[in-house]
């Protein structure tokens, strides 16, 4: 795997996951015969594999299948300072392979969104119409850009 060109700004894998625990959502990025396709999707982790819910079929599903391999990046942070010139940030990417997941690991990744999101809400009715996806986590990478201590530039 190419190496992080700002070697001073990269973070260890835990914060990686820090900051993947920390986002609200990120973006799916997919190839296909027509090019990459990107599409915004809220997540939770459990352990190394990130999980997302979405409908049955489309164009995400379709890629897929045709190919696993997936990328998701997520930002908890960006703030940008000195009228522009300064973006303060702290970022991740996943990389792995994404896949269905099986009814179990489906109920599994439902609790832990609604956990997540909704304060532990019990499974809705009909919650299993929808498909979750699994991306087991290959590799990942973060960066980071600090605020300064305070919160603003000095």
């Amino acid at each position: 795997m190419r190496q992080m060109r700002r070697k001073d700004r990269e973070l260890p894998a835990e914060e990686g996951y820090a900051i993947l625990d920390e986002a609200i959502y990120g973006t799916l990025a997919l190839g296909g015969e027509e090019g990459p396709y990107a599409v915004a999707l809220n997540h939770v982790r459990v352990d190394g594999t990130v999980y997302f819910h979405c409908a049955r079929e489309g164009l995400k599903i379709d890629l897929m299948r045709a190919d696993p391999r997936a990328c998701y990046s997520v930002v908890s942070l960006a703030r940008v300072e000195d009228v522009g010139q300064t973006m303060y940030y702290r970022s991740a990417v996943v990389r792995g392979n994404l896949r269905e997941c099986a009814p179990e690991e489906a109920r599994v990744a439902a609790v832990a969104l609604l956990a997540r999101f909704c304060g532990g809400a019990s499974l809705p009715e009909g919650w299993d119409e929808a498909l979750f996806l699994a991306l087991d986590v290959a590799s990942i990478m973060a960066k980071s850009n600090p605020l300064p201590q305070g919160g603003h530039h000095a």
